[in-house]
């Protein structure tokens, strides 16, 4: 015995199978599938460029990746506590005879080697310099301006500038420099280096 949803399910595939053949989609169908063949790509042949010949064993335009390696200087402790000991000789006579805000700073690896960031000693920003972020100029004893970016905050600190300043003064982990403010937002620096040299 065939139940009432079987044969409704029936009745439903038979009239579709009439409404099919009136509108003759299985003829349409036979049809598009003899017409629509498949299509075969043919990929063309790619063409192989030799190389330009040059002396050199690398190919042109394919540069290695620059990578400077810092081999930082050593500095034995004797000569950095005598960098530091005319540092602070050199300070005491600037204060004197200048009277301008003035700090010594000793030469780190981070702050010449790697990091390039000097950190700034608390006390003399709070008193003498910006409460913001603002562009200090570095004036070595060449006379020559660094503009650097001095950014504000607990641990006060030289940016963006001070990498080339270190770098064009050949700073080295055991120099000292004295920072004299010369101006609201400018800095004479005097380096005395570790091997005995005073710039």
């Amino acid at each position: 015995m065939v139940s009432t949803y079987e044969k409704v399910r029936l009745q439903t595939i038979e009239e579709n199978k009439k409404r099919f053949k009136d509108l003759k989609l299985n003829q349409l169908a036979i049809d598009f599938d003899n017409k629509v063949k498949p299509r075969v790509l043919i990929q063309k042949k790619k063409k192989l460029e030799e190389p330009v010949r040059r002396k050199s064993n690398r190919l042109l335009g394919k540069l290695p990746p620059v990578s400077e390696e810092v081999i930082p200087a050593v500095t034995s402790d004797i000569d950095r506590e005598n960098s530091t000991r005319k540092a602070q000789e050199l300070y005491t006579n600037i204060t004197r005879d200048d009277g301008f805000p003035c700090f010594v700073k000793f030469m780190h690896p981070s702050y010449v080697d790697r990091g390039f960031e000097l950190a700034l000693p608390r006390d003399f920003c709070t008193k003498h310099l910006p409460k913001c972020d603002e562009t200090i100029t570095l004036v070595g004893q060449d006379g020559e301006e660094f503009p650097t970016e001095f950014k504000y905050r607990k641990n006060s600190a030289l940016v963006i500038g001070w990498k080339d300043f270190a770098r064009h003064h050949d700073l080295i982990h055991g120099d000292s420099l004295v920072f004299q403010l010369v101006e609201p937002t400018k800095f004479k620096i005097y380096v005395i280096r570790a091997k005995g040299m005073v710039n």
